[in-house]
């Protein structure tokens, strides 16, 4: 083995769902590595203490930015304003509800589809039955976020998005 090889460090963390892989020199490991996983455990302290808080947030918290104050629709009032045609905007309106309606900022797939439900004119019970390949679309186009297992939120850029089209149908 020449000492190329044997200077090799092989490193592998899991923490939840999120998993970093190095090999490499081990002189990296001192100088950058350590402080990279810190700061990954610290994230994910902080962000474990964030779900144990609760979760309803005042709706006059949930717009400051946009002005939009005391939302109080339905999830078929969001669907209509949405123009759901799919599974996966139907599960945005639900999400929608929950997160500026309800004021939460994370909510499982049981509330998803209670939700969904609640909007007979939009749902369909292939919606459902293709939940898991619709979340997953989600998350992969970065409109949701699985925050922990089966438990999302809506992402920034999505968040952001709904504001702007509540806010230009509230002054319609």
């Amino acid at each position: 083995m020449s000492n190329l090889e044997s200077s090799k460090v092989h490193l592998r963390i899991k923490v939840n769902s999120m998993e970093i892989e190095y090999e490499g020199n081990p002189e990296f490991i001192g100088d950058y590595v350590k402080e990279f996983v810190d700061q990954v455990l610290d994230t994910q302290t902080a962000h474990i203490a964030l779900r144990e808080e609760t979760t309803q947030v005042p709706n006059d918290q949930v717009f400051p930015s946009a002005n939009i104050q005391n939302i109080d629709l339905s999830t078929s009032s969001f669907a209509a304003t949405l123009s759901v045609k799919s599974g996966p905007d139907l599960i945005i309106a639900a999400a929608a509800k929950l997160r500026f309606t309800d004021g939460k900022s994370t909510f499982n797939r049981k509330e998803i589809i209670e939700e969904m439900r609640n909007a007979s004119g939009f749902f369909k019970q292939t919606y459902v039955n293709n939940l898991t390949k619709s979340l997953d679309r989600l998350l992969r186009l970065d409109r949701l976020r699985e925050t922990s297992s089966n438990t999302y939120s809506l992402s920034s850029g999505e968040e952001s998005q709904l504001k702007e089209i509540l806010k230009k149908s509230r002054e319609n």
